[in-house]
């Protein structure tokens, strides 16, 4: 998130799916859980737009069963504007806002945060790894 941002909001868009083509109950949960135990403090808001009738049913169902932070934070199709202002909000959902994807600028970022993150951090297990593998070799050639 940008510096300053507190919090972030989801919108999931259930327009193009069908019956078929749903997330599974497991996925659900999963997604579920995430958001639960790991965004509790992220999370702003949870919207989810163009939901079928019958899903409808599906996350009455298993609201009593979710923390209730994360159920306070969540809306099944929302007038978007009440919640959204029209310059934030995607052209996709009626706003103002153009979303235009950029590859490069993304990969890009992405490569620098892997490298600073994760390369350190593997160079750390590989050299303890070997550290471990050649204390093993020593106590075999002991006994």
């Amino acid at each position: 998130m940008p510096p300053g941002q507190e919090s972030l909001m989801i919108l999931v868009d259930y327009k193009s799916t069908t019956l078929r083509t749903n997330p599974s109950i497991s996925v659900t949960r999963k997604v579920l859980a995430i958001l639960q135990h790991h965004y509790v403090e992220t999370l702003g808001r949870a919207l989810v737009v163009n939901l079928p009738t019958i899903l409808s049913f599906f996350y009455k169902g298993i609201a009593p069963f979710l923390d209730p932070v994360t159920r306070e934070k969540m809306r099944f199709n929302p007038d978007l504007f009440e919640l959204v202002p029209r310059e934030q909000l995607d052209a996709d959902f009626g706003g103002e806002y153009e979303y235009e994807f950029d590859h490069e600028a993304y990969w890009n970022q992405l490569i620098e945060y892997v490298k600073m993150r994760f390369v350190p951090h593997a160079q750390y297990c590989q050299k303890l790894t070997i550290n471990i593998f050649e204390n093993r070799q020593g106590m075999r050639h002991r006994t």
